[in-house]
């Protein structure tokens, strides 16, 4: 018996010798069962290809970080959630968009009193409750506005400390999530990126291979872009599978896609000299075409609930990259919308919905003061406290910061783009 289990021992070893890279395939298939779609498999499976920038080789460590799953909870698109909407439908909207631009309506004025408006009811909400926000994301907003802001003599710093409130925020979170959001206030740059010609994206979308946009699923992995983050901003790396994903040039889709344009804004608010041959212009066209489409999309859709911080990321992403084409007064007044009419101007949702996503959305329980005096009531056991009612708001810390981010970008295009400044 124990001659037989040698033998074994000795004919496994020589086989395993002239077949070095089965570890590798094995790994590779039980990553692709994640992954369940053609062209994310091939794009990840491609290991010996020559890349342009810098990055570490690839090795199984790289492969792990998909080990999470994805951050959804099945296949899902937007043509399969919300209906089938043709390029050709799309198009004929894109022929009316220059016509709903704020500089061309001439109201531009009106809808920059009312962004700002919009932003200051946001951060009356900050002011009661950054201490209770745990998340970089919560965060985000914050840094979005303080770019604007100190192009604008500092209008809200002069009431609003927004570096101390993300300094708080960044206190309550560890390790790398605090480096990488100390990381984020450290890098902020002094210059946005340059304006684009409206008609840029215009004749992208005219001259593209798109596809039927809203038909593609979705893929973003928690893990995966946390770990590409920190690579980045804390080692100035871009790792093979976040080369492979997250820095790929080619549009995804929804989240995915938002995220690769996110990946990029941090690329070049780092001062990382090896990454720079990532930041070509024309991949930003690329992204925020597909944006427009798919922003297009939910709009057409009518904004359901579980896309809107969505749609606030197309907004603000492209919106800092330089692309007029967001801001457009419809898709200006609908974000004021998903605003809470309370003193304290949170994003919130109408109604109680299931989301398909495994979200980082960080939920704060407020109860709305009926008191003159704006008391906040942001417990439960304080219902029957004086000034304060019954009535509980739940406001997204994670919609509300991409929503603040959408309403700079709008405050700075506007002053920019329109001409007021």
């Amino acid at each position: 018996m124990k001659s037989w289990a040698i033998t074994f021992l000795f004919v496994f070893t020589f086989f395993n010798f002239l077949q070095p890279s089965k570890g590798d395939h094995w790994l590779h298939l039980r990553v692709m069962r994640r992954v369940r779609d053609v062209s994310v498999q091939n794009n990840i499976q491609t290991q010996n290809e020559s890349t342009h920038g810098t990055y570490h080789h690839h090795d199984e460590t790289d492969f792990l970080t998909l080990e999470d799953g994805l951050s959804i909870r099945e296949i899902y698109d937007l043509e399969k959630e919300w209906g089938n909407v043709k390029n050709g439908t799309l198009l004929e909207q894109q022929q009316d968009d220059q016509e709903l631009s704020i500089c061309e309506e001439g109201t531009f004025q009106n809808a920059n009193n009312q962004t700002i408006e919009a932003i200051e009811r946001t951060l009356k909400f900050y002011e009661s409750h950054y201490h209770m926000m745990t998340t970089v994301d919560s965060m985000v907003g914050l840094l979005f506005l303080k770019r604007v802001d100190d192009e604008n003599n500092q209008k809200f710093q002069k009431s609003y400390p927004l570096v101390s409130w993300a300094e708080d925020i960044c206190t309550r979170l560890s390790g790398d999530e605090q480096k990488k959001c100390r990381a984020l206030i450290r890098n902020t740059k002094s210059q946005f990126p340059p304006i684009k010609p409206h008609e840029l994206v215009t004749h992208l979308v005219e001259s593209g291979h798109w596809g039927v946009i809203g038909s593609e699923k979705e893929y973003l992995w928690a893990r995966l872009n946390v770990e590409c983050q920190t690579a980045l901003l804390l080692r100035c790396e871009i790792p093979y599978i976040c080369a492979r994903t997250l820095f790929d040039p080619v549009p995804r889709s929804q989240y995915f896609l938002t995220h690769q344009a996110l990946m990029r804004i941090l690329a070049e608010e780092s001062d990382c000299p090896n990454i720079q041959n990532y930041l070509e212009n024309s991949v930003n066209d690329q992204l925020c075409t597909k944006m427009y489409l798919e922003a297009q999309l939910i709009a057409q859709m009518g904004y359901p609930h579980s896309l809107r911080d969505l749609f606030s990321e197309y907004v603000a992403f492209c919106g800092y990259l330089g692309y007029p084409n967001f801001i457009r007064s419809d898709w200006l007044q609908a974000i004021i919308s998903w605003q809470s009419q309370s003193d304290y101007g949170c994003f919130i949702y109408d109604d109680e919905y299931l989301s398909p996503f495994d979200t980082t959305e960080v939920p704060i329980n407020r109860i709305n003061s009926a008191s003159e005096s704006g008391t906040v009531c942001a417990k439960n056991d304080e219902i029957e406290s004086s000034g304060c009612d019954s009535k509980q708001e739940v406001c997204l810390t994670h919609f509300t910061s991409v929503s603040l981010s959408a309403l700079a970008m709008n405050w700075y295009n506007i002053e920019s783009y329109c001409g007021l400044h």
